[in-house]
């Protein structure tokens, strides 16, 4: 998206129960408005260095790599401190959930094909992280590289409407791919409600660069900021 955004720890790291698990999976979701930070990696980005990494690695490979995934939503801060550094079971979980965003083999391993989606795509599309996993990551069309691909996958399906009238509560918005947004798009929700000033439509949204957070404004806010209109995604009942 656009740019922005010990020993005992690490025994508990590699040692976490299936219910800490569970607990873990529901502290992420409910957590992740907190998580979700703005910027913008280039084919330069450190995890591009990174070398293959998998369960029992240690030192500062596997920090750079949870660093990243703190950033996209994807891990807490609070999972980290359970095993800076040390390459565990939360670890593996966050990137099997990128793998299958991406549509790659989870494996829960950094190789090649993760690097490169988490290099080229991933890491720019925490918006998209933040509406897929309001949606438990269960929506096929949220399954995708970037926001601007999302609403392409949407009008495919047939699911994808221009109108700004009425817009469902929870419906994903979409506003266009521009160099303000590295040409990714931007997703967000929509509220449910109007400005009282101006009867827009409120949408909630993931921060950038200089306004971080989690905030709500006017669609027209972020057509000034982000890009064109392109519509809303009718994900169903759920």
């Amino acid at each position: 998206m656009s740019r922005a955004l010990c020993a005992s720890r690490r025994a508990r790291d590699g040692a976490g129960s299936a219910s800490q698990t569970t607990q873990t999976a529901t502290a992420l979701r409910a957590d992740v408005e907190g998580r979700v930070a703005t910027t913008t990696s280039t084919p330069s980005s450190p995890v591009m260095a990174l070398p293959d990494l998998a369960r029992g690695a240690t030192g500062e490979p596997v920090r750079v790599l949870q660093d990243h995934l703190v950033k996209a939503g994807l891990m807490t801060q609070a999972e980290v401190d359970t095993g800076p550094g040390v390459f565990g079971p939360r670890t593996a979980r966050a990137l099997s959930q990128l793998q299958a965003s991406q549509g790659l083999p989870v494996t829960g391993r950094l190789d090649g094909g993760t690097r490169r989606a988490g290099t080229q795509n991933a890491w720019n599309s925490w918006c998209l992280a933040f509406v897929s996993t309001a949606y438990g990551r269960q929506v096929p069309e949220l399954q995708a590289p970037d926001a601007i691909t999302s609403s392409r996958k949407f009008e495919a399906a047939g699911k994808l409407h221009e109108s700004t009238a009425n817009i469902p509560a929870g419906a994903p918005v979409f506003f266009a791919a521009t160099p303000s947004n590295g040409q990714f798009g931007h997703i967000a929700l929509a509220t449910g409600r109007t400005d009282p000033a101006t009867g827009e439509p409120l949408i909630r949204s993931t921060g950038w660069n200089g306004k971080p957070g989690i905030f709500e404004a006017p669609l027209s806010y972020f057509t000034r900021t982000t890009g064109p209109w392109i519509g809303w995604g009718d994900v169903g009942a759920r």
